[in-house]
């Protein structure tokens, strides 16, 4: 089970206040939508947020420094404008690659979640008509317990007042005639 923070319980870190008071948001710090994400996703998103920094820096690294390599090289304008030529399309065909996996990696991960929830709700689906089935077997089991318990008791009630009756006749004849 995952919990979540509730609005109440969060205090805003960027408040010029001193005080404690609980706030529901902040436009400098927090935004409401925080509040529903157990701490696994918010995780998450931040260890994505991180990977994706990373991974533009070294690539801009990459190009600052192949840029450099280049232009430092003492080598004539012509061979100079080639290799520049060459290593920025080298740069822009792996580029494009990193960006065609990363593409068919999210592509994957959403299509496996798609699928997860599929069959979650499926499983949520099946339990919840095992549950109801449950519930009809025991109301109709219950109802003809109930039946059964009123019809014992109409039975005993009539007993009852078949023998109230006899015994009503009983005392009210006259026994001595």
């Amino acid at each position: 089970m995952s919990a979540t923070v509730p609005v109440e319980t969060v205090l805003c870190a960027n408040s010029a206040s001193s005080s404690s008071e609980p706030r529901e948001s902040c436009s400098n710090c927090l935004r409401p939508e925080k509040f529903n994400k157990s701490p696994q996703q918010l995780m998450s998103e931040r260890e994505s947020g991180y990977l994706r920094g990373f991974l533009a820096g070294a690539f801009l690294g990459g190009i600052v420094g192949a840029l450099t390599a280049l232009l430092l090289a003492p080598k004539s304008g012509r061979e100079l404008r080639a290799d520049i030529r060459r290593r920025s399309e080298e740069l822009y065909t792996k580029a494009r690659a990193f960006f065609e996996q990363a593409t068919e990696d999210v592509a994957d991960e959403l299509n496996s979640a798609r699928e997860q929830a599929r069959v979650l709700v499926q499983t949520a689906r099946e339990q919840a008509a095992a549950i109801i089935k449950d519930a009809e077997r025991t109301l109709q089991e219950a109802r003809s317990r109930a039946a059964a318990a009123v019809e014992r008791v109409r039975e005993a009630s009539r007993a009852g007042a078949e023998a109230f009756r006899s015994e009503l006749r009983q005392s009210s004849s006259p026994e001595g005639e």
